[in-house]
């Protein structure tokens, strides 16, 4: 799995606009004061957009690619909405199968993150059809 989301957090009329603007679907969203999963409390509203979800990176690449172009398309400056904005692209390597993963980043795609005022974090998570034992059932 090679997933891409837009975490968007702030108050509701800013929240609204972008979700209008873009024409967006949300995958994840709470309320401020909504309880987290683990104990406390939202301090702003917010949502979560699934960009892209693709086997490969390559593909889901191209997609984040079109997000951006409609972004930049719509005159969008996330720094003119009132809140955080962030985009996650995290790339999945299956130990099994594949060594090696990643993304590119080319000129233009940052040039664009920059027209947008858009920070992303770049993520790599390890997957393995390999139940790990450390020693448990090894006689150790």
């Amino acid at each position: 799995m090679n997933l891409a989301t837009l975490k968007v957090e702030g108050d509701g009329v800013g929240l609204t606009k972008v979700r209008k603007l873009l024409a967006l679907s949300t995958s994840t969203e709470w309320e401020k004061g909504d309880p987290k999963r683990r104990g406390g409390e939202y301090h702003t509203s917010g949502f979560v957009v699934t960009i892209a979800d693709s086997a490969a990176p390559y593909t889901m690449m191209v997609r984040v690619r079109h997000f951006l172009r409609k972004c930049k398309d719509q005159g969008l400056r996330f720094s003119n909405f009132s809140g955080v904005v962030g985009l996650s692209v995290g790339v999945t390597v299956d130990a099994s199968t594949q060594f090696a993963a990643y993304v590119n980043l080319t000129v233009d795609d940052i040039a664009i993150l920059k027209e947008l005022e858009l920070a992303v974090d770049l993520t790599v998570y390890s997957r393995s059809d390999e139940t790990v034992d450390n020693g448990v059932n090894s006689g150790m």
